[in-house]
């Protein structure tokens, strides 16, 4: 039987989203969804491990480039 366990997860607002859609889509297993950004949503387990790994992901990247632009200066 599934785990019908869920779990909330904020999603932050995309400020790099010049068409203003602030949704983030995410697919586990054929089954997707969109989720409204600058919200706490709740997920199945899967999802949020989706989620977070992608959330963390981008933070990465967005601080590589901070420091990146750093250096330029």
């Amino acid at each position: 039987m599934a785990d019908k366990k869920t779990f909330d997860i904020f999603i932050p607002k995309d400020p790099y989203d010049k068409a203003k859609k602030q949704t983030l889509y995410a697919a586990v297993n054929g089954e997707g969804y969109y989720f409204e950004r600058g919200k706490t949503h709740k997920v199945s387990k899967p999802f949020y491990d989706v989620i977070s790994s992608s959330l963390a992901a981008q933070a990465k990247v967005d601080e590589r480039i901070l420091e990146l632009e750093n250096i330029k200066m």
